[in-house]
């Protein structure tokens, strides 16, 4: 059986040094963190595994965001924090910092139970995820807990609007579109060739770096788009956030909505449908999404060794009065 000894003399330290390496009771430098790391990897060696009983000073549990101000993340709080209550838990929404490193050592002094994280593991490193894991924190990331099929989705979403006629359908990315974890851009791609429309690379609006996806950045990114006078009749764009800057961009150009042109957005947040006008929307329940994720974080607590397999999500086209007949061209 591997000891804690065992990995201070390969890593070089003190045994004091690994036990509060992984008890998380003193910060150290991230080179000693990074070698106590390695020579457990080498030794396979794994940090006591904990079930529900164990946890009774550990209440509280993180979704972590990377835009607070996103109403698509409180859906997702409130419906963990439902789920959470039942168990005597707390969930509380913290947005990523900059500064991941420095980000990664304070949540490990609050020492919570779990983190959710509302988006890609990529955003932080192998070491960093190690480092979490070691300190008996449940990780999970965004999209890898839940079976969704974007592709089915936004086919739905281009067959509507190709059903009204419209053939030429602009994507609203926010996000960097040659990023492998863009999967509704994929997926948007994908809808247009299942329904055999030819894809345009000048219909893309790529997000640009920092990335935003608030309607902010969709106003800006549509008002630029507008200026190269591309033929377009429809925009499906990522989040509802940025259908609604869309919005706000096009009838600023003296167009209307969806005479001239068609709006969709994904997520259906509570705004959505207090937009002017109403927003036609692909529904992903992030309700569902919080009290699901918090469902699988307690199974996990009372069984370690349990696989925790996708959870399926319902979805639904919802159609409201940003979505009409093509404009004919009458050049």
């Amino acid at each position: 059986m591997v000891t804690k000894k065992d990995i201070a003399k390969i890593a070089g330290v003190s045994p004091a040094t690994v036990s509060n390496f992984f008890n998380g009771k003193k910060k150290m430098s991230t080179d000693t963190q990074n070698k106590i790391l390695q020579a457990a990897s080498e030794l396979n060696y794994t940090p006591d595994k904990k079930s529900l009983s164990d946890f009774a000073s550990r209440k509280n549990i993180f979704l972590v965001v990377d835009d607070i101000f996103n109403p698509h993340y409180a859906h997702i709080l409130n419906g963990m924090q439902q789920a959470a209550s039942q168990h005597s838990l707390f969930v509380s929404m913290l947005p990523i910092w900059n500064n991941i490193d420095e980000f990664c050592n304070s949540v490990i002094d609050a020492n919570p139970i779990a983190i959710y994280f509302a988006f890609n593991r990529s955003v932080l490193s192998e070491f960093q995820i190690n480092l979490l894991q070691s300190h008996n924190i449940m990780l999970f990331f965004s999209w890898e807990n839940f079976e969704i099929d974007f592709d089915e989705l936004t086919s739905k979403a281009v067959k509507y609007l190709l059903d009204l006629g419209h053939t030429r359908i602009a994507y609203l990315s926010g996000l960097s579109i040659n990023s492998p974890d863009n999967i509704r851009y994929l997926s948007y791609q994908n809808a247009l060739r299942a329904n055999n429309l030819e894809f345009d690379y000048d219909l893309v609006i790529d997000g640009v770096y920092p990335y935003e996806t608030t309607a902010k950045y969709g106003y800006w990114s549509v008002t630029s788009f507008l200026k190269k006078k591309v033929d377009f009749t429809a925009i499906i764009a990522l989040n509802d956030l940025l259908a609604i800057g869309a919005i706000n961009a096009i009838t600023e150009n003296g167009l209307s909505i969806p005479q001239d042109v068609s709006v969709i957005g994904c997520d259906n947040i509570m705004i959505s449908e207090n937009s002017n006008p109403p927003l036609t929307t692909l529904k992903i329940s992030a309700t569902d999404m919080g009290s699901q994720i918090m469902f699988a974080i307690i199974r996990k607590l009372n069984q370690p060794d349990l696989e925790i397999l996708p959870i399926k999500l319902q979805t639904e086209l919802i159609i409201r009065k940003t979505t009409g007949g093509a404009k004919q061209n009458t050049d």
